[in-house]
C-alpha cells in the first residue's frame, strides 16, 4: 500500500513525486503485484509503475521484460543511483517506439 504524504507518494523506503496534471489509473493488478499507469496531461504517453515483491533480481527481471515486449536494446541496462536509491536503466525501442 502507498502513503500519500507531503505530496509525494511513498512505498517501502523510496517516494516519487507525480507532476500536476497527471490521470492516475489505479485499476490495474497483476498477480499480486501493485502496478498503476499515469497517464500524460495531453495523453501523448503513460507510465506503468509497478511494485514486484517476489523477483529473480533487477537484471533478469528487466532482461525479461525486454524479451516479452520483443524490444530491440539501444541502451543496455547499466547501474544508476539516486537519492541514495540503487538500481538498474535501459533504454529500448519496441513496436510503438
Amino acid at each position: 500500500m502507498f502513503q500519500y504524504k507531503n505530496h509525494r507518494l511513498h512505498f517501502g523506503g523510496a517516494s516519487f513525486q507525480i507532476p500536476d496534471g497527471y490521470f492516475f489509473d489505479s485499476g490495474r493488478q497483476d498477480e499480486g503485484d501493485i502496478l498503476f499507469r499515469l497517464h500524460a496531461p495531453d495523453q501523448s504517453f503513460a507510465i506503468d509503475v509497478r511494485i514486484e515483491m517476489d523477483l529473480d533480481g533487477i537484471l533478469t527481471e528487466m532482461q525479461n521484460m525486454l524479451d516479452d515486449f520483443g524490444s530491440d536494446v539501444v541502451y543496455p541496462p547499466a547501474p544508476l543511483q539516486m537519492n541514495g536509491l540503487n538500481g538498474y536503466h535501459t533504454t529500448y525501442r519496441n513496436h510503438r517506439s
